[in-house]
């Protein structure tokens, strides 16, 4: 196959993801994982990342290895405050931000 074209669709897909990991209905859902759970197949053997995230003065490191790049790693940041993220080492990972809060109910 097609390395470079797996990679950038493997990316697309990733990117049209919504903040609960599904897409735009069941079927949609079903066929992107199952897309890209192939494409990860090949890309798993080659991982081991160290992840920095920074924020608020506060550090939290993430490994990604072959014996975990399979897990879903959750990291809580506080709200309004700069994110940085360092990645080092060899692979493929997918991150995603997501920010949820609550409005007042109106009267």
């Amino acid at each position: 196959g097609d390395a470079f074209n797996a990679s950038r669709a493997a990316k697309w897909l990733v990117s049209r993801r919504n903040a609960y990991g599904g897409y735009g209905s069941t079927q949609d859902t079903v066929v992107a994982l199952q897309a890209l759970t192939e494409y990860s197949t090949g890309a798993r053997a080659d991982v081991d990342l160290r992840i920095t995230i920074t924020t608020a003065g506060e550090e939290r490191e993430l490994r990604i290895r072959q014996d975990n790049f399979d897990v879903l790693q959750v990291v809580e940041v506080p709200i309004n405050e700069e994110i940085r993220i360092n990645v080092e080492g060899k692979g493929e990972a997918i991150a995603q931000v997501v920010k949820r809060f609550n409005l007042p109910r109106a009267e």
